[in-house]
């Protein structure tokens, strides 16, 4: 399967601290399965990049909605089959990229993991509980894939699945509009993905 990374930012550095992007960059760079691109957008509309050898864009968007929208469309009208997600903020387990394509080869549609917080609080999150229960949960507002480690395949996404302009939860609108028409979800078990807890992120959506 193609696969692709996706990278997104505005004013990254007014915003992230340059080791957190360098942790997270090392860490997509550092993955067991290596055969993926990457797809960079700077939505700001400016020059600053921190990958090499990617797809870069420099486009002035709205919010990082656009953003995703964007890099995602352009991703599977491009011939991708696979998009990992990433937050610049974050870093990854080295086994992550393998073991959610590995997931979807069996069938999956959108792979999530469980993850650890770290940062402003330090606390393992065991999401794969919640497996038999995904739609469920949904339903009542309980956000149980980790957006942050998200792999989509292109059979996931399509002209009425894709995110809504909801700041702060389109990834929990999407999830439950695409669990409704049938998608297959999976959490898996392994800890593949480091959420960094600070002042500046955009969410903190996980149940407890």
């Amino acid at each position: 399967m193609r696969s692709c990374v996706i990278f997104y930012h505005k004013n990254a550095l007014k915003i992230y601290e340059q080791s957190w992007i360098d942790q997270c960059v090392n860490s997509v760079l550092g993955q067991t399965y290596t055969q993926f691109e990457i797809l960079e957008l700077n939505y700001g509309g400016g020059s600053d990049r921190f990958t090499d050898g990617s797809q870069f864009f420099s486009l002035e968007m709205e919010n990082h909605i656009e953003a995703m929208n964007f890099l995602i469309n352009y991703a599977f009208a491009s011939g991708f089959d696979v998009v990992f997600n990433t937050n610049m903020d974050d870093n990854y387990h080295r086994d992550r990229f393998a073991l959610q394509l590995h997931a979807i080869k069996r069938g999956a549609q959108l792979v999530s993991c469980n993850f650890r917080y770290f940062g402003a609080r330090v606390k393992d999150m065991d999401m794969a509980r919640f497996n038999k229960t995904i739609g469920e949960n949904l339903a009542k507002g309980h956000n149980v894939m980790a957006h942050p480690a998200v792999a989509m395949h292109r059979s996931f996404w399509d002209a009425d699945l894709h995110y809504k302009n909801i700041l702060g939860s389109e990834d929990l609108d999407l999830w439950r509009r695409a669990f409704k028409k049938g998608k297959c979800f999976q959490i898996l078990p392994d800890y593949l993905l480091n959420y960094r807890l600070h002042a500046n992120q955009v969410t903190k959506i996980y149940p407890k």
